[in-house]
């Protein structure tokens, strides 16, 4: 009878432990086919580049092919739609960064918010930066707020649209002169777009990236006259930040690769590694420098946690920039 009772409780315990979730003694068989990475912005741009630098060491890690899908417009909103609606199958996923995650969305309904999305890991972080073409006759922020007040209103500004990194941080800007109108807005679809109109003098200024710019700032066309971070930069370390120069103006991109919310934790547990794998290749780390965009890897718990606290404190930011 003690024999009978004692397999009955071995039978039940590996019942068990091949019902619960968590306890599955069979490996998911993920993946088998394609997967698909939507990108927010047009080909060519540094999210661009830093997608297609990590597909193909990320694709061989899989085991799959990596299909780069580029959905430009609405400051990302039109991809980050297109991977909220997404089946949550780990077959779609997206290398998105810090506007059409957190700033496009705090600006105004544009049909998700932060809980549409599985964050999976972080690949890269830029502070933003404040630029001039090397042709302009202003040589310090300074002189740029001073000029800019002789043309109140009349001196542009280039950004990839309302709710970008480069907006909320003119906004943050002028809310620390305590000149709301000081600068007018022209938007682009891209931050390389961006660039090349402040290249061509057809723009007074943009705020951006060293994933869009670095290549101009070292050939010495583009002049950086301040810098979104606490401290100085050390690819750019004459360059002050704005903090230094009195402004309480701190905001920096990042990018990073997430899944539509409902995707299984197995699944994104795998993005990750993968990830990470692809992300310590010594060939993708020296081409993200190339472009300007160091590799800063985050696993996937504290990149939620910096993900979901982001978008409050970015909804609060930009609250207080409209005056709510």
């Amino acid at each position: 009878m003690k024999k009978f009772i004692s397999i009955i409780l071995i039978l039940t315990v590996i019942l068990v432990i091949n019902i619960l979730p968590g306890y599955s003694s069979q490996e998911i068989d993920y993946p088998t086919d394609n997967i698909t990475v939507y990108v927010p912005f047009p080909a060519g741009g540094s999210t661009d580049l830093m997608a297609r630098i990590i597909a193909e060491p990320l694709g061989e890690s899989l085991g799959v092919p990596m299909v780069i899908e580029n959905r430009p417009g609405g400051g990302g909103a039109i991809a980050m739609n297109a991977l909220s609606t997404a089946d949550p199958d780990g077959y779609t996923i997206a290398l998105t960064s810090l506007g059409p995650a957190m700033l496009t969305p705090n600006q105004g309904d544009v049909g998700y918010t932060d809980e549409e999305f599985a964050p999976i890991s972080q690949t890269s972080f830029l502070p933003t930066m404040l630029f001039v073409s090397s042709d302009s006759e202003y040589e310090t922020l300074d002189e740029l707020v001073a000029g800019a007040k002789e043309k109140y209103g009349e001196m542009t500004y280039a950004s990839t649209g309302a709710g970008g990194t480069g907006h909320v941080a003119c906004e943050l800007f002028m809310e620390e002169l305590g000149e709301k109108g000081l600068f007018n807005m022209v938007p682009f679809d891209s931050g390389v777009a961006a660039t090349t109109a402040v290249l061509g003098g057809h723009i007074e200024f943009s705020l951006g990236d060293a994933g869009d710019t670095g290549e101009h700032i070292t050939d010495g066309n583009l002049r950086v006259l301040a810098i979104a971070s606490d401290e100085r930069d050390p690819m750019f370390p004459n360059v002050p930040t704005f903090k230094e120069l009195g402004y309480d103006v701190l905001i920096g991109p990042w990018w990073g690769f997430a899944a539509p919310i409902g995707t299984p934790e197995e699944i994104i547990d795998i993005l990750d590694d993968a990830i990470k794998e692809a992300l310590e290749n010594p060939k993708v780390i020296e081409q993200m420098m190339n472009i300007n965009s160091p590799v800063v890897y985050t696993e996937t718990t504290p990149f939620t946690q910096k993900w979901h606290q982001g978008f409050e404190m970015y909804r609060t930011m930009i609250q207080a920039i409209k005056g709510n």
